[in-house]
């Protein structure tokens, strides 16, 4: 699975941008907990002895980060008073496993041209699970 993370504002440490652990993909599928209903967090036995060699990407906007799905990724808290917005998507194999319950959306698919959202309208019907 492929990452990608887009700042809509420019990010910083000081407003929560997102910081990655080297090397951590490595280190294969490490259990996680569910946050709540759409957030998945790294069991922190597993993240803690990893923190240190955390790098944090301060982004401007227009700028996008594309990394492997197992890379320790996290956003950290913003500190400020002003909101910090990103994007995100994730593309895979649709045949392959999300390890959540839900399996997302289409947004372009050879092999199931039927299953692929068409429109905003389409897209604004849909619901995970």
């Amino acid at each position: 699975m492929v990452n990608v993370w887009a700042p809509l504002v420019p990010a910083t440490v000081e407003n929560g941008c997102m910081q990655m652990i080297p090397g951590s993909h490595k280190l294969g599928i490490v259990p996680h907990f569910e946050r709540n209903r759409y957030y998945l967090e790294i069991e922190p036995e597993y993240l803690q002895p990893h923190l240190s060699r955390a790098v944090s990407l301060e982004m401007d906007t227009g700028d996008v980060a594309l990394f492997h799905n197992r890379i320790f990724h996290q956003g950290l808290p913003n500190g400020t008073a002003g909101i910090r917005w990103s994007s995100d998507w994730r593309y895979q194999d649709a045949d392959q496993s999300t390890l959540r319950p839900e399996n997302g959306h289409l947004a372009r698919s050879g092999r199931y041209p039927d299953r692929v959202v068409n429109s905003a309208a389409q897209w604004s019907e849909l619901r995970f699970g």
